[in-house]
């Protein structure tokens, strides 16, 4: 029985070696990525008033094709929690990042935990948590996310 174990041992040890050239363990660095990116949440609103961009030669252009063919590789979105209209909806948002996602380029989501716009000064809770307390507050900001990614 202990032959028996010995000689399969060493069986697999010369069948399990391998002399290939085969690169794919490679473990060496990958090439760093680098990204060039612009805030573009508020486009889609943009869009819906017909805003006409140019080139600096007085051209109409596409926005997306523009930034993308100029390097651009990373936009960010803001997404708010319960907006005043559709803009920076997870709807619009979605929608937004397909016309993306069809350049070519990447999408950075901004959780908004605000209704409206966000500055150093008033921070205005969103609709829905002005009069819970902080402890309170605190399960709807991790659901955002959470209802945002099953969507």
């Amino acid at each position: 029985m202990k032959k028996t174990f010995y000689i399969l041992s060493f069986l697999f040890l010369i069948t399990g070696c391998s002399d290939s050239n085969d690169s794919s363990d490679d473990l060496s660095p990958a090439e760093p990525h680098f990204y060039k990116g612009m805030d573009l949440s508020f486009q889609s609103e943009l869009e819906t008033y017909d805003v006409e961009y140019k080139d600096e030669n007085g051209n109409p252009i596409n926005l997306l094709d523009f930034v993308s063919e100029n390097g651009t590789n990373l936009v960010r979105l803001k997404l708010w929690n319960t907006p005043q209209n559709v803009q920076n909806s997870l709807s619009d948002i979605k929608a937004y990042a397909l016309k993306i996602k069809n350049k070519k380029m990447d999408f950075l989501l901004d959780f908004h935990y605000s209704d409206t716009w966000a500055d150093p000064g008033p921070q205005t809770p969103f609709k829905h948590g002005r009069t819970w307390i902080l402890i309170k507050l605190k399960l709807p900001f991790m659901n955002i996310p959470k209802t945002s990614y099953s969507n």
